[in-house]
């Protein structure tokens, strides 16, 4: 039997067979995470995709997810192989402030993706007026923030920062931008639905005022006709074109009408599309959220569990932690599939990458 301990510090009892297992999950979820999120990038990178702005923001969790298969998988496979990490050490307080980072990046993007589609759906107008420039701000902080934050590691680790205070901390800011996020969409659920209800009673409104109108002009038109006297197909020409001359204007106004309709359409359509955005973005969270809740869940028992607020009889075991640890990684490789399934401009562009690498 070996032992080793896991980010906290109680031991845990692993055989050897279980540390090849465990071994050889976290390194093909490093594998798939890696090549997933370089498929990614190189599909958001594209200058179709770039023209819209969101993908600034997918670009950014593409990045942060791609650097948790690099690091964070990569330090858990050598954390489980030798003990090296049972001995601090600048190194590994670099790369566990690296871990630090990505997740914080990660979780980050997606608190301001939420708030962007809230502001999106709430203020279309405005959004629509919205400068890429301001996208590139908000991706910068973002990662500004996380290296900020990540660096209290560092404090934590030389003793400068207490062990309790950096863990509530990190506690605080993870559980904090999941409730934004989840009021967030909880905004955008109740906006569309609203917007629907009163589109549906719009369109009802205006179904009924056309039937009336409708059949009000039918019967004016057959009174009308019963009350003319019936001519010869001589006098009945020149009133054709007479006709024809006053309905002139009324095939204009048609033309308006149709061209109102046109963008009209258009907006529906543009609104569509963002509804569409707001449920791939929202699947993006809430998967996020499942597969990293446990691990925190875990993370907090074990955490009590060590400074004796709770018996320790309750520390899970060593499986346990691993499985959540990798169910929470397993959410980086799970973003790109998503796109690829939800974003149609995701699917294009990855098709024409995969034709232009056969090709060549």
């Amino acid at each position: 039997m070996k032992s080793n301990n896991s980010s906290s510090p109680p031991l845990f009892q692993y055989s050897d067979l279980e540390l090849v297992g465990w071994c050889s999950a976290y390194g093909i979820l490093a594998a798939l995470i890696i090549s997933g999120n370089l498929i990614a990038i190189a599909v958001l990178t594209r200058k179709r995709m770039l023209s819209k702005r969101t993908s600034y923001f997918l670009l950014s969790l593409a990045v942060a997810d791609m650097l948790v298969g690099c690091v964070s998988r990569s330090l858990k496979v050598l954390y489980l192989i030798s003990g090296i990490f049972l001995k601090p050490s600048t190194l590994t307080s670099i790369l566990r402030s690296s871990d630090v980072f990505c997740s914080l990046a990660s979780t980050f993007t997606l608190t301001i993706i939420a708030l962007e589609r809230v502001f999106a759906i709430t203020f279309p107008l405005q959004h629509r007026v919205t400068t890429k420039r301001v996208y590139h701000v908000l991706v910068f902080s973002v990662w500004v923030l996380s290296a900020v934050l990540s660096s209290f590691y560092f404090l934590y680790t030389y003793k400068i920062l207490a062990h309790q205070v950096f863990f509530y901390f990190m506690m605080v800011t993870f559980f904090l931008s999941m409730i934004v996020m989840l009021l967030a969409y909880t905004a955008i659920w109740v906006k569309v639905r609203a917007t629907l209800t009163w589109k549906g009673e719009k369109t009802t409104q205006t179904c009924m005022l056309t039937s009336d109108s409708f059949t009000d002009s039918k019967t004016a038109q057959e009174k009308t006709l019963m009350m003319q006297p019936k001519k010869s197909k001589e006098v009945a020409l020149p009133r054709v074109e007479c006709e024809k001359k006053k309905h002139q204007p009324e095939n204009k106004e048609n033309r308006t009408m149709i061209k109102a309709s046109g963008s009209e359409r258009s907006r529906k359509g543009g609104a569509d599309n963002d509804r569409k955005l707001a449920v791939t973005l929202f699947i993006v969270t809430a998967v996020y959220i499942i597969t990293w809740l446990p691990f925190q869940i875990v993370n907090m028992v074990v955490f009590f569990a060590c400074s004796r607020v709770f018996p320790c009889s309750i520390m899970p075991a060593a499986n346990v932690v691993y499985f959540c640890k990798l169910l929470n990684f397993s959410n980086s490789f799970i973003n790109p599939v998503v796109y690829s399934l939800r974003l149609p401009d995701f699917r294009v562009a990855l098709r024409k990458n995969i034709l232009r690498r056969c090709i060549k």
